[in-house]
């Protein structure tokens, strides 16, 4: 039973005790059954109520909190769910006789144990009833740990494994299959891995085929040393690279990649031609955290919002006589988009546009560094002055571009909208992942275990972080958002202050070793294991509260 609902029951047994005492004369034979502190209190928690609901009491925080009425006045009222401004019931705060002491802090012993006995998503399970805190001075061999087991049970997972052997991974229904080469010698950090959309869409089976088997080759002269994948579409539908089941499998073939020792997740890059360039636009929109830069040609992008490529690099290439579905105008559009975004946001998107000055739909964006070609690199002044702007020679080869760029995991100032995102929660398919919150994290912040109870507002959020001070700064929000804290961003026992519209809270992180096994399943990336979060919250009458 989840808190939430604890308190409307709570609101029940407190209304009907006060109709009872208007309707016996102030009480009286009510009173009379009542302790002598004249206050009433229920006691209607089940004596197995789970340690994981009791440990979510929070005195301080009205939705997280047990009132027993009281027949005198007192500085506390009884926070009505369904009357949020209704201040006449007065109320004692009785959460701390329900709530069960803090988690224990434990030894590396303890967790050593619990690690080697279980799944790490069987005690995921059993540390949603009971916690365990981790000691600072061990908190990185734990992480490590943690990491290492992880990757020893993706690899031993025979699913997992048959995916790596067929070169093929299904989700719901679909399968998207693959073919990749590898150049050069695996780097200490693993293999960049570039992922190569190819052309075709709403077209016969073979002609796809054959776009796949074109894509196999196409930008390959580009690796010097990397992974070059090429991922057949999931249907032969338009957007076979964006479907539904196109966002899992990309999820999970990176998640195969890197926990098989073969790619370093913070060079993991995208690319793709014509069907492949409009997937370009949605794929790092949708899962942005996932790449460290995207290269989009020929490809249109369908009204999606550029504005979570905040963090990544963005290359937009297109013929300046790409007329078909208006390839060549929508491109400018969305380069004039991201300089204004830069503008905004300076160290954000950074990004480039290169109209091909007299090429249509085919143009070189594969060629060697020798050949550079003419381009509109001004989409402002291409559609001003159309052919008369000023052009540049260029070497637009899209894996040399893509290549100077490496993800930042941690980055300082987050801008999600939370309205673009990438259904991937695995429900579709019992047992492809074990978590269902994989579209709701974005690098080091999350709307994930949010209490479905209450309408989640949220169009955009946008927050900075400062190391220095330990300060975060909200800047958009709707009422909800989920911190996770790297150690690099805190230390553990110290403060962390959010500003949020004009309040100042402050809390400490404690590093739990539930928190860091939630990061570990919902990310599968050595990077984003978050031992420690703190939850963001504004409740019904607009307090702002930090926990």
């Amino acid at each position: 039973m989840k808190t939430s609902k604890t308190i409307v029951i709570v609101h029940a047994i407190l209304t009907m005790a006060l109709t009872c005492n208007a309707a016996l004369d102030d009480g009286d034979a009510l009173k009379q059954m009542l302790p002598e502190s004249r206050h009433a209190a229920v006691d209607f928690l089940p004596a197995n109520m789970p340690d994981a609901n009791r440990q979510m009491l929070t005195p301080a925080n009205p939705r997280h909190a047990i009132y027993a009425a009281s027949f005198k006045q007192t500085d506390t009222q009884v926070p009505l769910v369904w009357a949020p401004r209704n201040q006449s019931i007065h109320a004692v705060n009785v959460t701390d006789t329900y709530a069960v002491a803090d988690p224990t802090t434990v030894g590396r012993t303890a967790i050593d144990r619990a690690l080697t006995a279980h799944s790490l998503s069987e005690l995921l399970a059993k540390l949603e009833s009971s916690d365990m805190l981790i000691r600072s001075d061990d908190l990185a061999t734990i992480t490590e740990q943690v990491w290492r087991k992880y990757v020893q049970e993706i690899t031993k997972d025979e699913q997992r494994q048959a995916e790596q052997k067929a070169k093929a991974i299904t989700y719901d229904g679909k399968t998207m299959r693959y073919a990749y080469r590898i150049v050069g010698e695996k780097p200490a950090a693993g293999y960049p891995l570039y992922i190569a959309l190819h052309g075709g869409g709403e077209a016969p089976t073979r002609l796809n085929d054959s776009q796949w088997q074109h894509m196999q080759v196409y930008y390959l002269g580009g690796v010097t040393n990397g992974i070059y994948l090429a991922p057949r579409g999931v249907t032969d539908n338009w957007n076979l690279h964006w479907r539904e089941q196109s966002f899992a499998c990309y999820d999970r073939l990176i998640e195969n990649m890197v926990a098989f020792g073969q790619v370093d997740p913070n060079r993991v890059y995208l690319m793709g031609f014509s069907a492949g360039g409009d997937a370009l636009y949605q794929i790092p929109a949708r899962m942005p955290d996932r790449w460290a830069a995207a290269a989009m040609s020929a490809g249109h992008p369908n009204g999606v919002s550029p504005h979570n490529y905040a963090n990544l690099g963005f290359l937009i290439q297109v013929g300046e006589k790409d007329f078909a579905h208006k390839r060549n105008q929508v491109g400018a559009e969305y380069g004039v988009k991201l300089n204004t975004l830069q503008e905004a946001h300076p160290g954000l998107y950074r990004h480039a546009t290169y109209i091909h000055a007299g090429r249509g739909h085919n143009f070189l964006d594969y060629g060697p560094a020798a050949r550079k070609q003419r381009v509109f690199t001004d989409p402002a002044a291409w559609q001003a002055q159309g052919s008369g702007a000023p052009t540049e020679e260029v070497d637009t080869n899209s894996i040399r571009w893509l290549d100077q760029f490496t993800r930042n995991p941690l980055p300082k100032k987050l801008i999600w909208d939370v309205k673009t995102r990438a259904t991937r929660s695995g429900s579709k398919q019992p047992g492809f992942w074990p978590t269902t919150e994989k579209a709701n994290r974005h690098y080091w912040i999350g709307i994930d275990r949010y209490d479905k109870d209450r309408e989640l507002e949220a169009d955009r959020i946008v927050l900075a972080y400062d190391p220095d001070e330990k300060t975060i700064k909200v800047q958009e929000i709707g009422n909800f958002v989920r911190l996770y804290l790297h150690p690099t961003m805190f230390e553990p026992g110290k403060e962390v202050t959010v500003l949020v519209q004009g309040h100042v809270l402050k809390a400490t992180p404690k590093p739990s070793l539930r928190t860091l096994l939630q990061s570990i399943l919902d990310r599968g990336d050595p990077n984003h294991l978050f031992p420690a979060a703190l939850t963001l919250s504004r409740n019904l009458e607009g307090t702002w509260m930090l926990e």
